[in-house]
């Protein structure tokens, strides 16, 4: 070491001089490290690694060493001390003459830097050789023992680094984090490379990060206080890529690559994975609130072990980001797209609160993680009341299968809304457990097992059409199997058919298994799918109203094989108290959209199936409009005649459907009334009454269904199994030639098939004298 006093004396003079004529400020700026423009700048001119030599500490950056071309030596760990002992902020920049090898800089750093405790900007982008476009010419290096935690760029928790920015540095080989945010506010870390850094003119060259790419610890701030952490390329880390706790809040990330490297050995070439150990992102359960991960600009977060990003702190905001995925959608050389994908989920929330998307630009695209897609809570730690908005999940903009397992898995989690995403190509494209989930206005389709999945209590769409969701092209398109205390509401949506008619049928458009409470099926518009509705299991309190199966509300045909099929399967299941259309007491005259449309069922409207002595009843069918090309209600044991007495068992206790008695009934084409001879013959021993008989106007097909409603009379045990009499005042125009059907439906809302052999109306009017003319005069 050349440790010159009388240099220090000459660096003194010319600071005493700097305002005389002739003295060369901008050399004294570059070399000599001296202010200059009203802010105190330091020029880093050496790769050395020694410390400031303390008489100028504050005033200049100096080690005491001359270095070649004859100059006062200036390292980066001088330059931070001296620093430290200054009254006001700092630049530190590198010098026009720092020792360059292919064009690059490196300094090897033996023991840690101090930490920072003054405002500094420590700026890359001023090495002679930098270039934009991602090229880090200028990079630090550990070269001290492992056994020591050592991070790269360090900052004070006293705070006084407040307002720092650190741009452009590469940083590897360190065995703590690479850049240390402890307190204070308002720092701008950007453009650096951490874990691996991009040599534009040369190599890839780096070395791991023993802990987190960036550390955010307690460093927050409000408006322009916010802590901007953005465009930084993190990878090779063995924790986080970045790490936000300890009361860290309000803090933007944004336009950082974690997880990928360059591929090549031009500034232009893609990336390719490049592991992280830990998270893409996690903002730490002791974090604050409000941090925000894209918004301004695209994170890409990819390859991480334990996760894309995990959110254990409240009211983060995920938006404006590619996790799992490539940069512009495109893999590198022989990756693949699946290749990007994070090695848990894309997104862990295990926090409440937190808004994951949003509309237009902030939508994120995920894909490529082996579970889920998105998780929400654990199994001990609920996340409640997250939104997650806009997103496309397991599908590139290409229409690219990036699935997983789930797309979005709501382990433990109330109240998470999910609205606008368009999923696709999990095994579950929604599986959502909890109460109150909400899930509105998305597009699912091409899930191997069921687009969702729905483990409690939620709701699926609303009463405004808007919130229709689109469900297509799976196995099962909604499958209700756990309603826990709650209902679950199926309502306004799109199932099998598109609004526009397009044919996107599942298997089964709804599915309801073992649910523990109410589900209710209103008004949704279900079409080209094998089945509309199917129960298996026990269940109960299935209601299905004012439902459009097999037409649009334009009438466009969307046909069903069948619309609506009821099951139980063994003797250890019951299926009971289940509704279509409209109940027991109902007045069907005055609530007509409670009943749904069954129409252009290739095999059957509804068929309520009881196998192996198990039990299906309590299943009442009434109100609806039947236009199908097969038989409206169907029992399975068939029941093709008619029980006398009705002993028989079955579903619905095999209740007998109403017979007329074509010669005694009649219609009044003067008033329009339906005179009627009609029995239900059952007797009260084998039925609840009173019964309920609702007429039909049948559909006019050879199908025993019933199309229009037109009344209904209460038939009363003292006429069990007896002909009545009586008439009806039609609630739609009938006409002579019509055919009438009926079914009944006993105190307990047991419904029977439609009657098999319609009643063809005549004229209850005698004929005229003149048509019979002289026929029997001699």
């Amino acid at each position: 070491m050349n440790n010159c006093f009388s240099c220090f004396n000459w660096l003194s003079k010319v600071w005493r001089q700097k305002a005389a004529p002739g003295v060369g400020l901008a050399f004294v700026f570059l070399l000599a490290s001296v202010p200059a423009f009203g802010q105190l700048t330091f020029a880093v001119n050496s790769l050395g690694d020694d410390g400031q030599e303390a008489a100028s500490s504050g005033l200049f950056c100096f080690t005491g060493n001359i270095v070649p071309p004859q100059v006062p030596e200036c390292t980066l760990r001088a330059a931070i001390e001296s620093a430290n002992d200054a009254d006001e902020p700092v630049n530190i920049i590198f010098s026009q003459s720092i020792p360059t090898t292919n064009g690059n800089s490196q300094i090897g750093i033996e023991t840690g830097l101090p930490f920072i405790q003054n405002q500094v900007t420590i700026d890359g982008s001023t090495h002679p050789n930098y270039q934009g476009n991602g090229n880090v010419p200028l990079r630090i290096r550990y070269t001290g023992p492992s056994s020591s935690t050592v991070s790269g760029i360090r900052f004070s928790s006293n705070g006084g680094g407040s307002g720092s920015t650190v741009n452009a540095i590469g940083i590897v080989s360190f065995t703590g984090s690479g850049i240390l945010l402890n307190g204070g506010s308002g720092y701008m870390i950007s453009n650096n490379a951490i874990g691996i850094v991009w040599l534009g003119g040369g190599s890839n060259a780096g070395g791991r990060i023993g802990s987190h790419g960036i550390d955010v610890n307690g460093a927050s701030g409000t408006g322009s206080e916010v802590t901007i952490i953005r465009d930084n390329v993190i990878t090779q880390v063995d924790g986080d890529g970045i790490h936000v706790r300890n009361g860290a809040e309000a803090t933007l990330m944004f336009g950082n690559i974690i997880g990928l490297r360059r591929a090549g050995l031009t500034v232009f070439q893609p990336f390719e994975p490049s592991q992280i150990q830990g998270a893409g992102i996690q903002i730490a359960a002791s974090a604050g609130p409000n941090n925000i991960i894209g918004g301004f600009g695209v994170n890409v977060v990819s390859y991480a072990r334990s996760g894309g990003i995990i959110v254990r702190a409240p009211q983060t905001n995920i938006t404006r980001n590619l996790i799992g995925l490539p940069p512009e959608f495109q893999p590198t050389g022989s990756f693949t797209l699946a290749d990007y994908g994070n090695e848990d989920a894309a997104i862990i929330l295990e926090s409440s609160g937190n808004t994951i998307g949003g509309s237009g630009s902030a939508t994120n695209f995920i894909g490529n993680s082996p579970v889920a897609q998105i998780r929400v809570g654990t199994g001990a730690t609920p996340a409640n009341n997250n939104q997650i908005r806009g997103n496309r999940i397991g599908v590139t903009p290409d229409d690219d299968n990036v699935g997983a397992q789930w797309g979005i898995d709501i382990i433990n989690g109330n109240g998470t809304s999910i609205r606008n995403a368009t999923i696709a190509n999990h095994t579950f494209n929604i599986t959502a457990r909890g109460t109150g989930n909400v899930i509105q206005r998305n597009r699912l389709s091409l899930a191997t097992q069921a687009s969702i999945e729905m483990l409690g209590a939620g709701q699926i769409g609303s009463s405004d059409a808007a919130d229709a969701n689109r469900v297509f092209d799976s196995p099962v398109g909604i499958w209700v199997k756990e309603t826990g205390t709650g209902i679950t509401t199926i309502r306004n949506n799109f199932i099998g058919v598109d609004a526009d008619g397009t044919d996107r049928g599942n298997a089964f458009g709804i599915v309801v298994s073992q649910p523990d409470n109410l589900v209710n099926i209103f008004e949704n518009t279900i079409g080209f799918n094998e089945v509309g509705v199917r129960s298996f299991q026990s269940t109960s309190g299935i209601w299905i109203q004012g439902n459009r199966f097999g037409e649009l509300a334009d009438g466009t045909a969307a046909p069903n094989q069948r619309a609506v099929w009821l099951r139980v399967e063994d003797s250890q299941q019951e299926a009971v108290d289940h509704l279509i259309g409209g109940s027991i007491g109902t007045d069907l005259g005055a609530n007509p959209a409670i009943g749904n449309v069954i129409a252009n069922s290739t095999s059957i409207g509804v068929l309520l199936d009881q196998e192996l002595g198990g039990n299906l009843e309590r299943v009442t069918v009434r109100g609806n409009v039947f236009r199908n090309n097969a038989q409206g209600i169907v029992f399975r044991p068939e029941m093709n005649e008619i029980d006398p007495g009705g002993a028989m068992d079955g579903p619905n206790t095999l209740l007998n459907w109403p017979e007329f008695d074509a010669d005694e009934s009649s219609l009044d084409p003067a008033t329009g009334e339906l005179n009627y001879r009609v029995r239900v013959n059952t007797t009260s021993a084998n039925a609840s009454y009173p019964l309920f008989i609702d007429f039909y106007q049948h559909s006019g097909d050879t199908a025993a269904q019933g199309e229009v409603y037109l009344g209904s009379l209460v038939y009363e045990a003292s006429a069990a199994a007896q002909w009545i009499t009586g008439t009806l005042s039609p609630m739609a125009s009938i006409s002579v030639g019509d055919q009438i059907v009926a079914t009944a439906s006993d105190s307990n809302g047991n419904t029977s098939q439609f009657t098999l052999t319609p009643l063809t109306l005549e004229s209850s009017e005698p004929l005229p004298d003149e048509l019979f003319g002289d026929r029997f005069e001699e």
